[in-house]
């Protein structure tokens, strides 16, 4: 519902821009201008789901040469249909819910996406047991209220 004005059905397309700016290893490196469209995906009434595509690629920021030296490998995941990511919720006739996912991202292997590759490596154990531990208990809310809205829904 909005928080202001009449009740109106809520569009099923979203558009997000987003900028990334970080430094890794003294390095600056980052895009602006990022679009993707977040979709809701109601295939029937036992799977609900949300889309997630990008197909225009961003404004890359990177140290001096380095962005001139990239410029095809960047591009690679956007052509075409673009990257994807999918996630959604689907009901089975045994009463069982799944949870799914799938993600689509082409790239085009280089030494440049190499060493992004281990740069981003190298940021991504450093959170590792943080995000471990806050992805776990999140989950755990998740889980618990399922369960908690389960056995308010079959309780008299």
């Amino acid at each position: 519902m909005p928080l202001s004005g009449p009740a109106r059905p809520m569009p099923d397309t979203l558009v997000l821009l987003v900028d990334f700016k970080t430094s890794i290893k003294h390095l600056g490196i980052g895009f602006h201008g990022l679009r993707m469209e977040l979709v809701h995906v109601r295939k029937s009434d036992t799977e609900n789901g949300w889309v997630m595509t990008a197909r225009r690629e961003p404004e890359w920021e990177f140290p001096l040469a380095t962005a001139r030296l990239i410029r095809t490998p960047l591009r690679r995941p956007f052509a075409g249909e673009g990257s994807l990511f999918r996630i959604g919720i689907r009901a089975d006739g045994a009463q069982q819910t799944v949870m799914f996912r799938e993600i689509r991202l082409f790239v085009q292997e280089s030494a440049i996406l190499r060493f992004l590759n281990a740069l981003s490596g190298a940021a991504f154990s450093d959170f590792a047991d943080r995000v471990d531990r806050e992805q776990n208990a999140w989950l755990r809310e998740v889980f618990g209220a399922m369960r908690e809205d389960a056995r308010a829904a079959i309780a008299p």
